[in-house]
């Protein structure tokens, strides 16, 4: 029984910060208007984060203080216009109808030393976010709380 209690504290104590960490998202919340993109939000949220995609026309980019990709991610911008259920009748027969501006929410993964989220089409950098107000780790040899 005593190693039983045991294993249970040691499950809690060392496993536990890790797993709650992987769940731990940026969540960026953005404006997408004619191809161009503008922070409308970001912050902290315990969620798991999207998973990686290899497929889309954009790439969401995390950067660290020594400029290494932290992770890196493809998505697409939906702009058709969106009905809720339930449609009347009139409106489920009416074709399609584009829009030319949203709102997305992006779940990326944390990471202690990011410093920046990059939005890219191409190789060119449409809007670049300042991510050092959540960094604990600046990578100059000793992280903060």
């Amino acid at each position: 029984m005593h190693m039983s209690i045991s294993v249970a504290l040691f499950v809690i104590i060392f496993l536990l910060p890790s797993a709650l960490a992987e769940s731990l998202s940026y969540s960026a919340i953005l404006h997408y208007s004619n191809g161009k993109f503008e922070l409308k939000d970001i912050l902290l949220a315990e969620a798991a984060h999207t998973p990686k995609s290899e497929t889309g026309e954009y790439i969401a980019r995390l950067v660290s203080f020594k400029n290494e990709v932290l992770f890196e991610t493809k998505f697409n911008i939906n702009l058709v216009k969106f009905y809720g259920l339930p449609v009347s009748k009139e409106t489920a027969i009416l074709p399609p109808e584009e829009v030319t501006e949203t709102t997305i929410d992006l779940l990326l993964p944390y990471h202690p030393n990011g410093k920046t989220l990059q939005i890219l089409k191409n190789k060119d950098v449409l809007l670049e976010v300042d991510l050092s107000k959540f960094s604990t780790c600046n990578e100059n040899n000793k992280c903060d709380k």
